[in-house]
Protein backbone atom coordinates (compact mmCIF):
# COMPACT_ATOMS: atom_id res chain seq x y z
CA UNK A 1 0.00 0.00 0.00
CA UNK A 2 1.74 3.32 -1.32
CA UNK A 3 -0.45 6.44 0.12
CA UNK A 4 0.72 10.26 0.16
CA UNK A 5 0.52 12.44 3.27
CA UNK A 6 -0.56 15.45 1.19
CA UNK A 7 -4.01 14.65 -0.25
CA UNK A 8 -4.90 17.73 -2.26
CA UNK A 9 -6.51 17.84 -4.96
CA UNK A 10 -4.00 19.95 -7.47
CA UNK A 11 -2.73 18.56 -10.74
CA UNK A 12 0.83 19.89 -9.53
CA UNK A 13 0.24 17.43 -6.32
CA UNK A 14 -0.88 14.95 -8.73
CA UNK A 15 2.19 14.99 -10.57
CA UNK A 16 4.48 14.61 -7.85
CA UNK A 17 2.56 11.97 -6.54
CA UNK A 18 3.14 10.36 -9.98
CA UNK A 19 6.66 10.47 -9.30
CA UNK A 20 6.52 9.67 -5.55
CA UNK A 21 4.57 6.60 -6.91
CA UNK A 22 7.79 6.13 -9.61
CA UNK A 23 10.15 6.16 -6.82
CA UNK A 24 8.22 3.82 -4.46
CA UNK A 25 8.39 1.29 -7.13
CA UNK A 26 12.15 1.81 -8.00
CA UNK A 27 12.87 0.85 -4.53
CA UNK A 28 10.79 -2.19 -4.25
CA UNK A 29 12.41 -3.57 -7.82
CA UNK A 30 15.42 -2.90 -5.92
CA UNK A 31 15.19 -4.36 -2.55
CA UNK A 32 12.51 -6.78 -2.99
CA UNK A 33 13.12 -7.76 -6.80
CA UNK A 34 9.36 -6.98 -7.52
CA UNK A 35 8.85 -7.38 -11.24
CA UNK A 36 5.21 -7.21 -11.43
CA UNK A 37 2.40 -6.63 -9.66
CA UNK A 38 -1.50 -6.03 -9.57
CA UNK A 39 -2.61 -2.02 -8.79
CA UNK A 40 -5.60 -0.48 -6.69
CA UNK A 41 -6.23 3.30 -7.27
CA UNK A 42 -8.70 5.05 -5.16
CA UNK A 43 -10.00 8.63 -6.54
CA UNK A 44 -6.71 10.45 -7.21
CA UNK A 45 -4.87 6.88 -6.71
CA UNK A 46 -6.46 6.03 -9.50
CA UNK A 47 -5.25 8.95 -11.78
CA UNK A 48 -1.58 8.19 -10.01
CA UNK A 49 -1.68 4.92 -11.30
CA UNK A 50 -2.59 5.72 -14.95
CA UNK A 51 -0.29 8.24 -14.91
CA UNK A 52 2.53 5.62 -14.00
CA UNK A 53 1.40 3.33 -16.45
CA UNK A 54 1.10 5.29 -19.08
CA UNK A 55 4.63 6.85 -18.70
CA UNK A 56 4.07 9.61 -17.53
CA UNK A 57 6.96 9.57 -14.78
CA UNK A 58 10.34 9.37 -14.98
CA UNK A 59 11.48 6.05 -15.79
CA UNK A 60 9.98 2.96 -17.47
CA UNK A 61 6.32 2.00 -15.63
CA UNK A 62 6.57 -1.64 -13.78
CA UNK A 63 4.66 -4.23 -15.68
CA UNK A 64 1.30 -4.66 -13.89
CA UNK A 65 -1.44 -7.36 -15.17
CA UNK A 66 -4.63 -5.96 -13.63
CA UNK A 67 -5.35 -2.46 -12.65
CA UNK A 68 -8.82 -1.70 -10.61
CA UNK A 69 -9.50 1.76 -10.33
CA UNK A 70 -12.57 3.12 -7.74
CA UNK A 71 -14.10 6.46 -7.98
CA UNK A 72 -10.99 7.91 -10.25
CA UNK A 73 -11.91 11.69 -11.27
CA UNK A 74 -10.55 11.40 -14.90
CA UNK A 75 -12.47 14.79 -15.62
CA UNK A 76 -12.41 16.33 -12.37
CA UNK A 77 -15.25 16.79 -9.90
CA UNK A 78 -16.78 19.12 -11.71
CA UNK A 79 -19.59 17.69 -14.29
CA UNK A 80 -20.74 20.72 -16.40
CA UNK A 81 -17.10 22.08 -16.52
CA UNK A 82 -14.75 18.66 -17.44
CA UNK A 83 -10.99 19.38 -16.51
CA UNK A 84 -8.92 18.06 -19.11
CA UNK A 85 -5.49 18.98 -17.84
CA UNK A 86 -4.02 15.68 -16.56
CA UNK A 87 -6.89 13.53 -18.99
CA UNK A 88 -5.48 14.51 -22.64
CA UNK A 89 -1.95 13.00 -21.63
CA UNK A 90 -3.25 10.18 -20.88
CA UNK A 91 -5.35 10.45 -23.73
CA UNK A 92 -1.98 10.83 -25.76
CA UNK A 93 -0.16 7.85 -24.12
CA UNK A 94 -2.80 5.66 -23.83
CA UNK A 95 -1.21 3.10 -26.61
CA UNK A 96 1.06 2.31 -22.87
CA UNK A 97 -2.70 1.00 -21.83
CA UNK A 98 -2.13 -2.23 -24.22
CA UNK A 99 0.14 -4.07 -21.83
CA UNK A 100 -2.28 -4.40 -19.35
CA UNK A 101 -4.58 -7.26 -19.03
CA UNK A 102 -7.53 -6.20 -17.16
CA UNK A 103 -8.72 -3.08 -15.92
CA UNK A 104 -11.92 -2.61 -14.05
CA UNK A 105 -12.85 1.24 -13.68
CA UNK A 106 -15.90 1.59 -10.84
CA UNK A 107 -17.92 4.40 -10.44
CA UNK A 108 -20.82 5.21 -7.72
CA UNK A 109 -23.89 6.51 -8.25
CA UNK A 110 -26.45 7.78 -5.60
CA UNK A 111 -28.96 8.23 -8.65
CA UNK A 112 -27.90 11.95 -9.60
CA UNK A 113 -25.25 11.12 -11.05
CA UNK A 114 -22.09 11.01 -8.87
CA UNK A 115 -21.11 9.60 -5.50
CA UNK A 116 -21.40 13.10 -3.99
CA UNK A 117 -18.17 14.12 -5.26
CA UNK A 118 -17.06 12.40 -8.70
CA UNK A 119 -19.40 12.67 -11.24
CA UNK A 120 -20.13 9.26 -13.25
CA UNK A 121 -19.37 10.95 -16.66
CA UNK A 122 -15.81 11.72 -15.24
CA UNK A 123 -15.23 8.12 -13.91
CA UNK A 124 -16.63 6.94 -17.22
CA UNK A 125 -13.94 8.94 -19.18
CA UNK A 126 -11.63 5.94 -18.48
CA UNK A 127 -13.30 4.27 -21.11
CA UNK A 128 -11.76 6.03 -23.57
CA UNK A 129 -8.50 5.40 -21.73
CA UNK A 130 -8.57 1.73 -21.38
CA UNK A 131 -10.95 0.54 -23.90
CA UNK A 132 -9.54 -1.55 -26.95
CA UNK A 133 -6.48 -0.83 -25.45
CA UNK A 134 -6.44 -3.02 -22.38
CA UNK A 135 -7.04 -7.04 -23.14
CA UNK A 136 -10.22 -6.39 -20.94
CA UNK A 137 -11.74 -3.75 -19.53
CA UNK A 138 -14.91 -3.87 -17.67
CA UNK A 139 -16.97 -0.56 -16.34
CA UNK A 140 -19.26 -1.02 -13.12
CA UNK A 141 -21.42 1.45 -11.42
CA UNK A 142 -22.24 0.71 -8.04
CA UNK A 143 -26.07 2.38 -7.48
CA UNK A 144 -27.00 3.09 -4.13
CA UNK A 145 -29.16 6.05 -3.14
CA UNK A 146 -26.71 6.08 -0.14
CA UNK A 147 -23.24 5.77 -1.17
CA UNK A 148 -20.52 8.37 -0.94
CA UNK A 149 -17.12 9.00 -2.70
CA UNK A 150 -15.35 7.91 0.56
CA UNK A 151 -17.90 4.51 1.04
CA UNK A 152 -17.04 2.84 -2.36
CA UNK A 153 -14.10 0.96 -1.04
CA UNK A 154 -16.09 0.03 2.08
CA UNK A 155 -18.93 -1.33 -0.17
CA UNK A 156 -19.36 -5.18 0.40
CA UNK A 157 -19.43 -5.92 -3.44
CA UNK A 158 -16.46 -3.67 -4.40
CA UNK A 159 -14.25 -5.18 -1.89
CA UNK A 160 -15.43 -9.10 -2.72
CA UNK A 161 -14.40 -7.70 -6.68
CA UNK A 162 -10.86 -6.58 -5.21
CA UNK A 163 -10.64 -10.05 -3.88
CA UNK A 164 -11.73 -11.53 -6.75
CA UNK A 165 -9.44 -9.49 -9.24
CA UNK A 166 -6.67 -8.38 -7.53
CA UNK A 167 -5.57 -10.62 -4.79
CA UNK A 168 -7.21 -14.47 -5.33
CA UNK A 169 -5.66 -14.92 -8.71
Amino acid sequence: MIFFENSADSTANIITQTNGLDKAIRYLQRHQHLTTANALGYSNGGLIWSRYLAGLSSSKPLAVHDLMLIGTPFLGTDAAHPDKTLYTPLLDHKSQFKKLHAVINIAGDTGEGNDDIVPLSSVNAGGNLFMNNATRYTAMTVNQKSISHGDLLHEAYVARLIRQNLINQ
